[in-house]
């Protein structure tokens, strides 16, 4: 399909002067080879229950993403702004992640203080369970069975706090 007839350059007015500044942009740091892809995806979204519309949404998911291959090293970014600066800022970069050192300074890992900031003194899965029960239970103020009423509980063991 050529460009003119392509829909996302009549919505956004990219021209084929515009696709030659932009892939210029891509290889003006030696690239061999430079692309761009074009995203523009729309999606609707209606959830039904029993006949009746319970969530409706809908969105947009555009951009530009730029590729440019420079020997065997391959630099990308995306833009999800068409404006002309914004695709030819993602060309800058995607040219210069290709072009950059062949070569990574490699610097030892130095392990850092040790610091026990959350101490385990009992790990959950030693408490009993009737014990993380009552722990939640008593949190939560409920006792006993519940009926028709469900909950979840996150319970950071060994402490005496729940998050419900």
């Amino acid at each position: 399909m050529a460009l003119s007839e392509s829909w996302i350059a009549g919505k956004f007015g990219i021209t084929p002067q515009d696709l030659e500044s932009y892939l210029g942009e891509a290889l003006s740091r030696g690239g061999d080879y430079a692309d761009l892809y074009f995203e523009y995806q729309a999606t609707s979204l209606i959830s039904l229950d029993e006949g009746i519309v319970k969530s409706a949404s809908q969105g947009v998911s555009l951009g530009v993403g730029v590729r440019v291959i420079a020997g065997e090293r391959t630099g990308y970014a995306y833009s999800d702004d068409l404006s002309p600066e914004r695709i030819r800022k993602a060309a800058r970069v995607a040219a210069c992640i290709a072009a950059g050192p062949a070569q990574v300074e490699k610097v030892p890992l130095l392990e850092g203080a040790k610091r026990d900031l959350y101490p385990v003194v009992t790990a959950p899965t030693e408490t009993a369970f009737a014990e993380r029960v009552e722990l939640v239970s008593a949190r939560t103020g409920r006792r006993g069975p519940t009926t028709g009423a469900s909950f979840r509980c996150r319970l950071p063991m060994p402490t005496t706090s729940a998050t419900c």
